[in-house]
């Protein structure tokens, strides 16, 4: 018992902790449109749309809750119990314990309350037909049953906690050795598998038995009922149905995303297996997706939110012209009038003069970037500290994106028209002394956001390759890793090639202006660098390509530095402090530079890009100014990441931070290793004199 608990890692894991920022900041976005949608674009979905926004704001209180207020870190599986250090148990506001007992309480609500939905459809669907009808006294002793069963166990959960002095007393028993590292913890839990924990695990799976029968006798019901009445509905009332029932499905399916994570995480108790703690903080990353995954489901199950969003295809065609038939029949009679009218007003919002506060945001930025990176430039090259060659590595990934930022500051500065007129114009040095047309600095751009995102995956791979040496263990061979290599530079160019191939000549743009934008003719024949797009196969393309590259750097990380923590885990006691601190500083450094950091560097560069794209699908008042704000928070990726570089490597952090105890310390060790060099060269000089 004692060697396998000594493997427990107590310490706090950053990229979990990156990971619930970033899972959070998402689930809140997804979410509020989620909301947004079934508060507002209700469609077809009349009063049942109120149980599907309950869902979804249970949904989203559990996943906000874990990633932000609560922020678990578990011991498992040699240690039952875990710690946290979200806002609540940070601030002292409530206990770990407090924070699970919550957490399962929400997990169970949101199972329920989609059980509930079901019920609430099966009445309406039953009431056409006659057939499988349920009582109102049924129904509501099933609604009651859904609502009562998660304070059954959560409830359970809250008397499985353990005072501090008993905790202390366990720990004296299982992990004496642990006792002085548990000391210095504050907010931890430590359970046993008492009585009340095998009632609350009992309750539980009650609790799931009971939802899955329920939802598969009522499924089975409400597609007899349709079937059934399916010639005497009328084709609107049924697909209305249909749509909601593949809707619940759907949703239904993704609850194991919820459990299955919770499940796993208590059964490595029961199988315990080498690097089982670093599996059980990846299951809980996977578990603070639900509600966004949900969240897509309502999206793409429901016609009306489809079309809403996937406005360029078919449905969306359909959906705006049939608004737009509507519209016109209410206000004027004629369908004809009032569309030319309404495609008129939307790019007249456009406004196609230079904003001089971003003109100004991009000189500044651009100056600060220039300083920044030289700084970072000289660090890496006459202050690499224990970097060895992997410094050449990060400075190349620095130096990429110093010429992205440089690029889209100083040589391009793009003023884009979205999110009516898909297209922009430039002002920067190139487009300005016609030495590149605004479509040449796109693809530019393009190519560098690209690259700079791979370069970094190299950077993974070229650590990953340092520490996987050290154990032989995950060791990639020569020839995959120099395809890996050779794949990552070669994704910029499958992204950037097809957009270059979306561009138009004069004559084709003046095309489409004079089709979509007829009243701004005049006013762009006054601009010289403008650049009009349209959403052709090209375009698509290029958004495949770019998801797809976005997708892989992504899972190759992942993947890379699961191996890598692993590896320093494993091999922690036979290494050296010096070259574990290293290797530690190295991977901090570069997962800070990744995804993987509290909204730093790589989304900086990306998420703006995504978001300009997405003011086309959720047009808006002021849409336009939110895209030059997306761009002044683009232009600061390489100086955000200097930031980055300079305070994860300690070398660095010491040399800027020279008042401080790290500063002194690293002075004077260099003084210490002066005066040894200096004694060493008096000794050896003294030893040729006597000779």
């Amino acid at each position: 018992m004692s060697d396998n608990y000594l493997e427990t890692d107590l310490k706090i894991p950053q990229f979990l902790i990156h990971h619930y920022y970033i899972s959070g900041c998402i689930c809140i976005a997804m979410n509020t449109f989620a909301i947004y949608l079934l508060t507002f674009r209700k469609g077809r979905l009349d009063t049942f749309r109120f149980y599907l926004l309950a869902f979804q704001l249970i949904c989203f209180s559990s996943d906000f809750h874990l990633s932000f207020l609560m922020q678990l870190i578990p011991f498992f599986p040699y240690i039952v119990g875990g710690f946290a250090v979200g806002i609540l148990p940070s601030n002292s506001i409530l206990t770990p314990h407090y924070c699970m007992t919550i957490l399962s309480f929400l997990v169970g609500f949101q199972i329920n309350t989609l059980t509930i939905c079901f019920l609430r459809k099966h009445r309406a669907i039953t009431r056409i037909s006659g057939k499988y009808a349920l009582s109102k006294k049924v129904y509501n002793c099933i609604a009651i049953s859904c609502l009562l069963i998660p304070f059954t166990y959560s409830i359970l959960f809250h008397l499985t906690g353990k005072s501090k002095e008993e905790q202390f007393q366990i720990i004296d028993i299982k992990y004496p050795l642990f006792r002085t590292k548990f000391e210095k913890l504050s907010s931890f839990e430590i359970y046993e598998f008492d009585i009340m924990m095998k009632t609350f695990s009992a309750m539980v799976s009650f609790g799931c038995v009971h939802s899955v029968s329920t939802v598969s006798v009522l499924v089975f019901q409400m597609y007899h009922a349709l079937i059934l009445c399916s010639l005497s509905l009328s084709k609107s009332t049924l697909e209305k149905h249909k749509s909601s029932l593949k809707s619940l499905i759907g949703q239904f399916l993704t609850t194991p995303i919820a459990i299955l994570p919770s499940v796993m995480i208590v059964l490595t108790i029961v199988v315990p297996f080498e690097g089982a703690q670093v599996f059980t903080w990846y299951l809980l990353m996977i578990m603070t997706t639900h509600s966004t995954i949900n969240c897509l489901v309502v999206i793409f199950t429901f016609p009306e939110f489809r079309a809403f969003v996937l406005f360029w295809s078919k449905e969306g065609r359909r959906l705006r012209q049939s608004r737009l038939i509507s519209r016109s029949t209410s206000l004027v009679g004629t369908r004809t009038f009032v569309l030319k009218s309404l495609m008129s007003q939307n790019y007249l919002e456009t406004d196609l003069e230079i904003p001089q506060f971003l003109i100004h945001h991009y000189y500044i930025s651009g100056s600060f970037c220039i300083a920044m990176n030289f700084f970072v430039f000289y660090l890496l090259i006459f202050r690499k500290g224990r970097l060895d060659n992997f410094r050449f590595y990060l400075l190349a990934f620095q130096i990429i994106c110093f010429s992205c930022d440089f690029h889209l500051s100083i040589l391009m500065q793009l003023v884009p028209f979205f999110p009516y007129i898909v297209g922009g114009f430039a002002v920067g040095l190139l487009p300005t002394f016609s030495i590149l047309t605004p479509h040449y600095c796109m693809t530019i751009l393009s190519f560098l956001v690209g690259f700079q995102t791979n370069m970094l995956t190299i950077c993974f791979l070229r650590k990953h390759r340092a520490i996987s040496k050290i154990g032989g263990k995950y060791k990639l061979s020569h020839r995959v890793y120099n395809f890996l290599v050779f794949f990552c530079l070669l994704i910029p160019f499958t992204h950037s090639v097809p957009f270059h191939l979306t561009g138009k000549t004069k004559e084709e743009q003046f095309q489409i202006i004079d089709q979509k934008y007829p009243l701004y003719r005049a006013k762009f024949e006054k601009l010289s660098n403008f650049e009009i797009y349209e959403f052709d196969v090209m375009m698509k393309i290029f958004s495949i390509m770019g998801s797809f590259g976005c997708v892989h750097s992504a899972t190759t990380v992942s993947i890379l530095v699961f191996q890598m923590y692993r590896t320093l885990i494993l091999y922690s006691t036979s290494l050296s402090k010096a070259t574990l601190e290293k290797h530690k500083s190295s991977l901090k450094s570069l997962i800070a530079q990744s995804k993987k950091c509290q909204f730093l560097t790589t989304p900086i560069a990306i998420f703006p890009a995504v978001v300009i794209v997405l003011t086309m699908v959720f047009q808006f008042e002021g849409a336009q100014v939110l895209t030059w704000y997306m761009l002044m928070m683009m232009t600061m990726h390489s100086t955000i990441n200097s930031m980055v570089v300079i305070y994860t490597v300690p070398e660095f952090r010491a040399f800027v931070f020279f008042w401080s105890m790290e500063g002194k310390n690293l002075r004077k060790s260099k003084l210490a290793s002066r005066s040894i060099s200096l004694m060493g060269n008096r000794s050896t000089r003294s030893t040729n004199v006597m000779f």
